[in-house]
């Protein structure tokens, strides 16, 4: 995949998203752009630190890595 491929990907995920949930709350929503970029930036630093907890704890477990 190229760079554009992925770009267009991660903007079409945020947009159905957001409809998803303009849909639920019955109106469009408002973004803060401070507040999304840190919550975007906070679960990216839980999914890498879970990713490497999982992988120790299944090198524990089973003697090799994922």
């Amino acid at each position: 995949m190229s760079i554009y491929q992925l770009t267009a990907f991660y903007f079409l995920c945020v947009l159905i998203a957001y409809l998803m949930n303009c849909t639920l709350a019955g109106k469009f929503l408002s973004v803060k752009p401070k507040l999304a970029i840190l919550y975007v930036s906070t679960m990216t630093l839980i999914g890498i630190f879970g990713e490497l907890f999982v992988n120790n704890l299944y090198k524990i477990v089973f003697g090799h890595g994922l």
